[in-house]
């Protein structure tokens, strides 16, 4: 339901970005779709998902990732590359118990970052 209802108010929103004078309109989106995960758990869904990012990031310049909670962020941001994912795992100050995709020690490079 959250796909269809951000692409629903994404829709309504004007274009016209008053600060540069331009209509974001004319620059190209390709939207690559839903992904059939609802039913998966969140450690069944890191594989397609990063998959999915790394193919759309082939295909384009940029890519913006809506929805979801940290299962959708964590497996986006190994997409992009692991190594994002494990500096953003390494600066967080608190560990908590809700992150649906624990990391586990073989995912940790010591020494990759301060």
């Amino acid at each position: 339901m959250a796909p269809g209802a951000v692409r629903q108010a994404l829709s309504r929103l004007s274009t016209y970005d008053l600060e540069f004078d331009r209509d974001l309109g004319r620059i190209a989106v390709t939207d690559f779709g839903d992904l059939a995960l609802a039913s998966a758990t969140p450690a069944d869904a890191l594989g397609p998902l990063s998959g999915a990012v790394q193919s759309a990031l082939a295909k384009g310049d940029a890519l913006v990732l809506l929805g979801g909670d940290n299962s959708i962020t964590r497996p986006g941001c190994h997409g992009i590359t692991p190594e994002l994912q494990r500096a953003i795992d390494k600066l967080r100050d608190i560990p908590t118990d809700i992150d649906p995709v624990p990391v586990t020690a073989d995912q940790i490079s010591p020494g990759r970052l301060p």
